[in-house]
Order: C-alpha cells, then sequence, then structure tokens
C-alpha cells in the first residue's frame, strides 16, 4: 500500500490515507524517523461491536483512546504513535481525514504527555497568540477579523500543540486548514462547493489557510478567552492571576472533563502551567449576548497585544 509522510502538529506522520490538508514531506525515511504512523487495520472486537451499536468514544487518558464516526470509520489511538483506523462501507474520506487531524492527532500528543489547548492560533512578529472561548462565544469570527489584517499569520485552529523549548513554551503550527461556520462563511463570501462539510454537531466547513500559513513554532505571548454574558452591556477584558489563571488554562484544555472527572490534571502539565504564568498572560474577553461586538472584540486584542 502507498504511504505518505506529513509534518503535522510539528511531528512526522507516516500515513496509508492521503491527507490533502497537510503539509507534505519528500525527506528520505532514512534520514528522518517517523514520530506517528496512520494505518488501516482491525481494532479489538469488543470496540468493534461498541461502534457498530452506536457507541461514540472511550477514552482512556493518557495509555489508549477509541472513537467512532458513525458510517465513516473507527479510530484506535495508542502509544502517542500510532492510529489504526477501520473504515466502514463507502465512509466519507473527507471527515475520515478531518477526524484524524482534530480528535486523532489531539488524542496522540496526549499519550505523547504534551497538554493540547483548545483555540486558535495566530502569529505576529514572531509570538504566537491564542484565541479561545466556549462554542459560539465567536473566535473563529474573530481570528477571522483579525486575519484580514496582513500582520497577523495564521498556525492552528480549534487544537493546539504546546511543548516546553529551551526554557519557554511555544505553540506549533498543526495544518493549514481553519474551520468556519456556515453563516460566517457566507458572509465572507467562501464557496461552501470548494471546502470540506465537517458534520460534527455544529455546520461548519474547513476553509483552506495555505496562503496565510505560519509554518514555524512561535513563543506563546499571550492567551484571550472569549465569553458571551447577559450581565455586560460592553465589551470588558480582566487580566487573570492566581488560581483564576490556573483554572482558566485547565478549563481550556482539550479533554479537560476528563482530567478533573478522571485522571486528574497530569504533574507535569501543572509543571508547565507554572512556567506558563512567569511567560503568557490570559485574558478573559467578554461580550454581551446580543448585538454585533465582533470589532469591538478585535479592537481590545489588539489593544492588549500592543501594550
Amino acid at each position: 500500500m502507498k504511504k505518505y509522510r506529513y509534518k503535522i502538529y510539528g511531528l512526522i506522520v507516516e500515513s496509508e490515507l492521503e491527507i490533502a490538508q497537510a503539509t507534505s514531506l519528500s525527506v528520505d525515511r532514512k534520514s528522518l524517523e517517523n514520530d506517528v504512523e496512520i494505518v488501516f487495520g482491525e481494532i479489538p472486537e469488543r470496540l468493534r461491536k461498541a461502534g457498530e451499536e452506536g457507541y461514540g468514544s472511550w477514552i482512556n487518558g493518557f495509555k489508549a483512546a477509541w472513537f467512532n464516526t458513525k458510517g465513516t470509520a473507527q479510530y484506535l489511538i495508542t502509544g502517542g504513535n500510532k492510529i489504526v483506523v477501520r473504515p466502514y462501507p463507502d465512509p466519507d474520506e473527507k471527515l475520515m481525514v478531518s477526524m484524524i487531524l482534530s480528535a486523532g492527532m489531539s488524542l496522540i500528543l496526549l499519550q505523547r504527555n504534551e497538554p493540547v489547548f483548545h483555540g486558535s492560533v495566530i502569529e505576529k512578529e514572531g509570538y504566537a497568540y491564542i484565541i479561545s472561548g466556549t462554542s459560539g462565544a465567536g473566535k473563529s469570527t474573530v481570528t477571522m477579523e483579525l486575519l484580514k489584517d496582513n500582520a497577523w499569520l495564521f498556525m492552528a485552529d480549534d487544537t493546539v500543540r504546546l511543548s516546553l523549548d529551551n526554557g519557554k513554551i511555544h505553540c506549533y503550527p498543526t495544518y493549514p486548514q481553519q474551520k468556519v461556520c456556515r453563516d460566517l462563511a457566507c458572509r465572507m463570501g467562501l464557496d461552501l462547493s470548494d471546502m470540506i462539510y465537517i458534520d460534527e454537531g455544529r455546520d461548519k466547513f474547513a476553509y483552506k489557510r495555505t496562503d496565510r500559513y505560519y509554518d514555524h513554532t512561535a513563543e506563546l505571548k499571550s492567551i484571550y478567552i472569549i465569553n458571551k454574558s447577559k450581565n455586560v452591556c460592553e465589551v470588558k477584558y480582566e487580566k487573570l492571576q492566581g488560581m483564576d489563571y490556573v483554572h482558566a488554562f485547565i478549563n481550556n484544555l482539550y479533554l479537560s472533563d476528563n482530567y478533573k472527572r478522571d485522571t486528574g490534571v497530569p504533574n507535569e502539565f501543572m509543571k508547565l502551567i507554572n512556567l506558563l504564568f512567569h511567560q503568557a498572560d490570559i485574558y478573559l474577553i467578554t461580550r454581551p449576548e446580543e448585538g454585533d461586538t465582533v470589532k469591538n472584540v478585535v479592537d481590545t486584542i489588539r489593544f492588549l497585544q500592543s501594550c
């Protein structure tokens, strides 16, 4: 079977599945070892049957994980270095690739003991900035607005790999693709027929960002967490300190509910948070539930970034 090689989340990935969204590598295998292998194959019978019965996922923190996209494929992630894909008949290959790139690779990173943060990453002047927030808070819209300024470049969408490098925490580029909701795509005048529909219950499309992609690591400078509240009538921001800082970071980690409910936050992650506290600010930006305040949020981020 033909194999492909890519750079995804800064890792060298060898795959039996073609991944058009990812950055291809032509490096000879002998000169650079693979970090991750993606293969088609069988998975344990109990998991296969669970998927056929309609179950969605089984996750055991940092050792192994399995999830299922109905009618497309089942995925088993193990050892921080392998994703086994078992497709259903006539699968949606675009959705299969999307799930491998997002959930699959995020679980790989967790098994490698590296935290994965929820949010988009944009770069400016060599520094990385994360835009995070709850679903519907407007982080994708805000990110798109910021990227209209050529001073900003796109690094990652939805999930962010954080890693310690020379005593500093860096963000890694993922792959040149950004998810946008249908309404935003239409307002931007994007051709939906040229985009990949992401059926994750949120009516989103995958938008290719090769034109503005920053394919290098960058030191993390700030995190902006956006939320909506009925208790404010204008955009407000607050620089988080102490336990508010810690809780904000943990609550926005990928699979944060699993940490709090099942395994607890690993000590290595807590050490990273301590380092991060002295390196990067976290701001909570609150916008009203009603009205269009995207420009106000964007202006707030620009102000905070320039301080």
